[in-house]
């Protein structure tokens, strides 16, 4: 099953992933800890 998501960062707080579609919906929101300075990237596992 795919889900349709943006992961957004910010230098300092949380990386958020919402749903993509009109309104608002929060999936998920991990607190890093550090200074992000790179976009995240998701993937489906790594494949040799």
């Amino acid at each position: 099953m795919t889900t349709s998501a943006l992961a957004m960062a910010a230098e300092w707080g949380p990386v958020v992933r919402a749903g993509a579609g009109r309104a608002y919906k929060l999936l998920a929101e991990n607190e890093i800890g550090e200074t992000v300075m790179a976009t995240p990237a998701s993937s489906d596992g790594v494949r040799p």
